[in-house]
C-alpha cells in the first residue's frame, strides 16, 4: 500500500493554518532546505545542494530569451542570497511575471520530491519559526509572483513521487549523474548513431534532471530509459558536483547546441 507523505500532509496542514514563518531541515548528508510561508501561502523553496544546477536548469527552461550572462548568480552561492534573484529580476523586468511565477513552482516541485525522496530515507528532523508577515515581505518576499494553489502542487510532488517508486527507483535521486562504463561493450549492442549520443550525454556531468531537459522528456521517462543501461551494467549512477558560476555559459551553451538522440534498447 502506498502512504502519503507526512511532510507533505505537514505543509498542507500549514497553508490551512495560515503559518507565516520559515520551516528548516537538515538531513545527515549536510543537506539543508528552508521552506517560507506569508499567511499560509508557500512563497519559496530553497536548498544548498546543486543551486547552480538549479538555476540553471530552470533558467534554460523558463527563461531562454535571457542571456544567462546577465543574470547575477554570483548573489546566490548563499541560502539567505537565493531569493535576491528572484527579486532582481521582478524589479528590473527582466523575465515576465508569469515566467518568474513557473520558474518559482517548478524549482518547488524539484525540491519538495528531494525532500519526500529523503524522508524516505531517514525520518526529516525540521522547525517551524513563525514570523511575521510584515517582516518576511519587508525582506523582499513578492506575494505576486508566489505559487499558486498548494494543495495542487502538493498533490502533484505525492503523485510523482508514487509514480517514481512505483518503478523500483525509491533510492534512485535525480540528482545523480550517469556515466557509460569504459570497459563495457554497448557499442557493440546499439547502433554507432546512438551510441556516440549516449557517449557524449552520459559522460558524469550532468544529472537525470539536466538530461531530461537535454532531450526536452521528463526526467521520469529519461530515468526508466536509462535503467536497462545499468542493470546490464553499461553505466553507473554518481554523485556529481554542483557547478561553480563561472561553469554556467559554457555549460548553457553545450544544453542548446546538443544534438538529442538516444533511445533505450529493448
Amino acid at each position: 500500500m502506498r502512504e502519503k507523505s507526512e511532510f507533505l500532509e505537514k505543509l498542507f496542514l500549514l497553508g490551512e493554518q495560515q503559518f507565516t514563518g520559515i520551516i528548516a531541515l537538515d538531513a545527515h548528508n549536510k543537506k539543508h532546505w528552508q521552506i517560507y510561508y506569508v499567511l499560509g501561502k508557500l512563497v519559496w523553496v530553497q536548498s544548498n545542494f546543486h543551486i547552480y544546477r538549479s538555476w540553471r536548469r530552470n533558467f534554460l527552461q523558463y527563461c531562454p530569451e535571457v542571456s544567462i550572462e546577465k543574470i547575477p548568480f554570483s548573489k546566490i552561492a548563499l541560502l539567505s542570497q537565493q531569493y535576491y534573484l528572484i527579486t532582481h529580476l521582478h524589479e528590473y523586468q527582466l523575465i515576465k511575471r508569469e515566467r518568474i511565477k513557473a520558474l518559482i513552482e517548478q524549482q518547488t516541485r524539484e525540491l519538495l520530491f528531494d525532500l519526500v525522496q529523503q524522508e524516505y530515507k531517514q525520518s526529516l528532523q525540521y522547525t517551524c519559526e513563525p514570523k511575521s508577515s510584515h517582516a518576511l515581505l519587508k525582506e523582499g518576499f513578492i506575494m505576486s509572483i508566489a505559487p499558486n494553489h498548494l494543495e495542487h502542487t502538493l498533490t502533484q510532488v505525492q503523485q510523482h513521487w508514487f509514480q517514481w517508486s512505483g518503478k523500483g527507483l525509491a533510492s534512485c535521486s535525480p540528482n545523480l549523474g550517469p556515466c557509460l562504463k569504459n570497459d563495457g561493450d554497448l557499442s557493440q549492442a546499439v547502433p554507432d548513431i546512438i551510441y556516440r549520443n549516449m557517449a557524449r550525454l552520459l559522460n558524469g556531468q550532468n544529472s537525470l534532471r539536466d538530461l531530461a531537459l537535454i532531450v526536452n522528456q521528463n526526467v521520469f521517462d529519461v530515468t526508466c530509459a536509462l535503467m536497462p543501461y545499468f542493470f546490464k551494467g553499461y553505466l553507473r549512477l554518481l554523485e556529481i558536483p554542483d557547478l561553480s558560476e563561472l561553469d554556467l555559459s559554457q555549460v548553457s551553451s553545450r544544453f542548446q547546441n546538443a544534438d538529442l538522440s538516444y533511445s533505450s534498447s529493448s
